[in-house]
């Protein structure tokens, strides 16, 4: 982890851009927590309550990043359904504010045989589909 992961141009401020080099620089990826929020997982929880329980409780530094993202992206598709069973996959470390004033986090899903990153406006709601990727402790 030396160099820090590229940003889409609307990303206005990284909001913790200490993190972003933080982590192993290889991980095990069927090792990974896939955390969710007590009220995630017979419910749903909007996108700004996971992210400051997430902050709250020194959880974040422990999520992944957007460069660990791409790094799962680009094992393919097939990879990513083996480990993740449908589920959109979050990496909070890397929440970003765009020109609007609004919060979004990156996240990997498959889409038409493809494993798409994308990003989540934090208004949204989750589920437990949705879960945030941290490495194990």
């Amino acid at each position: 982890r030396t160099t820090p992961p590229t940003y889409p141009e609307w990303v206005k401020k990284v909001k913790h851009p200490e993190l972003e080099l933080a982590g192993p620089s290889d991980f095990d990826v069927s090792k990974l927590d896939q955390w969710l929020r007590p009220d995630q997982v017979n419910g749903v929880v909007s996108g700004d309550m996971i992210y400051e329980h997430l902050k709250a409780n020194r959880i974040l530094e422990i999520c992944l990043n957007l460069g660990d993202l791409k790094a799962i992206q680009e094992k393919g598709f097939t990879f990513f359904r083996k480990y993740f069973q449908g589920k959109a996959v979050f990496g909070w470390k890397s929440v970003v504010l765009n020109r609007n004033g609004s919060l979004h986090v990156p996240y990997l899903i498959k889409l038409d045989g493809m494993v798409v990153l994308d990003w989540a406006w934090l208004g949204h709601v989750w589920n437990a589909n949705n879960p945030a990727l941290r490495f194990a402790s």
